[in-house]
C-alpha cells in the first residue's frame, strides 16, 4: 500500500515549517510513507490555504491513499497509522465548526477525486468560503459536509476533536496543530520538541 503524506509552505513561513517538515518526514520514515512537499502556486486569487485541494489531486492517482497536514501541525512522537478503507477522513474542529481542514485523510477513489475537484473548483463553494471571511478552504468543505453534497456523510469518517489532532501539546493526539498561535511561539515550542525528540518517531 503506497501512502504519502502532503505539505505546502513557502518561504515566508519556512522559519517554523521547516521544523514540522522535519518532524513529519520522521513519521513517515517509521510508517514507510512518502512525505510530499510543494511551494508552487497553483491559483491566482485565493490564499495559499486552497493550494492543498490541487495538491492533492496532482498526486493522489499516484497513491493509494494521502494524508493531508497543515504546515503549522506535525504528528506526534510514536503517533500511529490512521489509514482506514473509507474516501475520507477529517477531524472535527474544536468550536461549532463541524470540520477543521488542517488534518484528513483521502482515498484513491473515483469517487474522492470528483469530491476533491467539487471543493476545488465550484464557484458556490467558493462563493460560500469567501462571504464568510475566516477560514478560506475549510469553510467550503464545512459547506459541503454539513449540505451533504455528494452523500459526503456516508463517504467519510468524522473523530472528534482531540481523537486526531488538538490545538494544544497532547501525546494521546496524533497531531500537534499549533492553530493561532505566534509564528515566534511556534519555532519557541518546536525547537524545543526536536531537542527533545528522538531518531524512534
Amino acid at each position: 500500500m503506497k501512502v504519502g503524506v502532503c505539505m505546502f509552505f513557502t518561504k515566508d513561513i519556512e522559519c517554523y515549517a521547516k521544523y514540522t517538515y522535519e518532524l513529519n518526514r520522521r513519521y513517515c520514515e517509521k510508517h514507510g510513507y512518502d512525505l510530499i512537499h510543494s511551494n508552487k502556486r497553483f491559483y491566482k486569487d485565493r490564499t495559499p490555504h486552497w493550494e492543498r485541494l490541487p495538491l492533492l489531486l496532482k498526486h493522489l492517482p499516484k497513491y493509494h491513499y494521502l494524508i493531508w497536514i497543515d504546515a503549522d501541525a506535525f504528528f506526534n512522537e510514536g503517533a500511529p497509522s490512521i489509514i482506514e478503507n473509507i474516501d475520507f477522513i477529517f477531524s472535527k474542529d474544536r468550536r461549532l465548526q463541524t470540520i477543521n481542514s488542517g488534518l484528513f485523510v483521502v482515498k484513491n477513489t473515483k469517487y474522492s477525486i470528483e469530491f476533491l475537484k467539487r471543493w476545488a473548483f465550484d464557484k458556490e463553494v467558493y462563493a460560500y468560503s469567501e462571504a464568510q471571511s475566516k477560514w478560506n478552504d475549510q469553510n467550503g468543505i464545512i459547506y459541503l459536509y454539513e449540505n451533504n453534497v455528494m452523500n459526503i456523510q456516508k463517504k467519510s469518517k468524522v473523530y472528534p476533536y482531540g481523537v486526531l489532532q488538538r490545538f494544544i501539546p497532547d501525546k494521546h493526539a496524533v497531531v500537534y496543530h499549533m492553530a493561532g498561535e505566534s509564528n515566534e511561539d511556534r519555532v519557541k515550542k518546536l525547537e524545543e520538541i526536536l531537542k527533545k525528540s528522538t531518531d524512534s518517531i
